[in-house]
This record gives structure tokens, sequence and C-alpha cells, in this order.
């Protein structure tokens, strides 16, 4: 199974939106997701701090920047078992 990271913070819209998109996915992929409150952490407040949501392979360390449609995402996880396998 391959386990993603979703950077995320409290009371952040798009987090929640991209939280839809990923719960999409889940329903034709086999995956889990773990959030993160960047707020928790000094140096991921420092290098997301404009970016979330961002999603992370956990694996390969890839990351998936918004916006992203369920599309897009299934391509992404596509190219990284690609090169990296499932």
């Amino acid at each position: 199974m391959r386990n993603f990271i979703l950077y995320s913070s409290e009371d952040c819209c798009l987090c929640d939106q991209a939280m839809v998109v990923l719960a999409e996915c889940k329903q034709d992929l086999y995956f889990d997701v773990k959030k993160v409150d960047i707020y928790r952490d000094k140096s991921l407040l420092v290098k997301y701090k404009f970016s979330i949501p961002v999603v992370k392979d956990a694996s390969s360390s890839s990351e998936l920047a918004w916006p992203f449609t369920a599309i897009k995402f299934k391509q992404w996880l596509a190219e990284l078992e690609s090169v990296n396998g499932p």
C-alpha cells in the first residue's frame, strides 16, 4: 500500500478540498493518507506556509501541489508507480 502525507493546516478550505479529492480517489485506489498540520513543526511551516495543501509520497518524497483534481492525482500516482513501483 502506498502512503501519502497531506501537508495542511486547520481552517484551510483548500486543504479540505484536497481531502475530498483524495477521498474520491480512494474509492478506486488503495492508499493511505496522513494529514500533517504544518503549524506543529517550524521547518514544515517555513517550507509549506504559502503552498498548502501539498501531497507528498512517503516513499519517494515526490510532491503534488494544489490545485489538483482526481484525474491529476491518479496520473501522478501512475507516474510514481512507473518509476518506483507500487
